[in-house]
């Protein structure tokens, strides 16, 4: 469970041509999970982050064009 704690999960919205730029930034702990949105050029991002860097990745990401970026905790994971 320690090791779940020092990890929260980051959503967010982006263009999807900012894709690969986005995941320089933040590419999860594996890969970035990618779910395609109602408008073809946007995207759902789903990634694993340090708890430590959240704020500088908010920082990135926004300034790369993401938007609606949420923050949740973890409680316990299997990694």
């Amino acid at each position: 469970m320690l090791v779940a704690r020092q990890y929260v999960l980051m959503d967010y919205d982006l263009p999807v041509r900012l894709l690969d730029e986005a995941t320089r930034i933040a590419p999860g702990f594996e890969s970035p999970t990618v779910s395609p949105l109602h408008d073809p050029e946007w995207a759902a991002i789903r990634v694993m982050v340090s708890r430590h860097d959240t704020n500088q990745i908010m920082d990135s990401l926004y300034e790369l064009g993401a938007r609606a970026i949420i923050v949740t905790p973890i409680h316990a994971a299997r990694l």
